[in-house]
């Protein structure tokens, strides 16, 4: 929510409109003319509250909204960004773990997007893991182990006109 000086400029123009309302009253001479001239008073000046209050309660956002982006840098201080696996899927881990904090990985692309989700470990597998963020879903991460290659010799495979499923 942006501030707006206009809200400013809309209390300072009802105050003045009050202003020139109250030179008018005291001017009035018949009762008539005097209560307009109070009502147009008591509305100017809640006008001119009601954007001063409109200003205050914006103020009061960007700074709530300052207070969350200052938390943001100082969790994003706090961790660094480490790979998983052998692909390109990395996540932020504690620089300096705490005593007794448990190994804990955050989802790099909530922490950009400005959220906090930890990432849950849900398979350990010999070839990869898995691991759960609750705003991204399931992220597959390959350990990059190498796997046993095919037994037959190069160039004997299934493949090519000496395979074994060649015609």
């Amino acid at each position: 929510m942006p501030a707006k000086m206009s809200d400013f400029a809309t209390a300072f123009a009802s105050l003045k409109a009050a202003k020139d309302a109250a030179e008018a009253m005291a001017k009035a001479t018949d009762a008539a003319a005097r209560q307009q001239h109070q009502t147009e008073i008591l509305s100017q000046i809640a006008d001119a509250y009601n954007a001063v209050l409109s200003a205050r309660e914006e103020r009061s956002a960007l700074l709530d909204r300052i207070r969350e982006l200052e938390s943001l840098a100082e969790m994003r201080e706090r961790y660094k960004l480490v790979s998983l696996g052998a692909v390109n899927v990395v996540a932020y881990a504690p620089k300096h773990p705490e005593p007794g904090e448990p190994s804990h990985y955050l989802c790099a692309t909530c922490l950009h997007a400005g959220k906090v989700h930890f990432l849950q470990q849900t398979t350990s597998g010999e070839y990869h893991d898995k691991y759960t963020c609750k705003a991204c879903g399931e992220l597959s991460v390959d350990k990059g182990v190498r796997r046993q290659r095919s037994a037959l010799p190069p160039g004997r495979g299934s493949r090519g006109p000496h395979g074994w499923m060649a015609s």
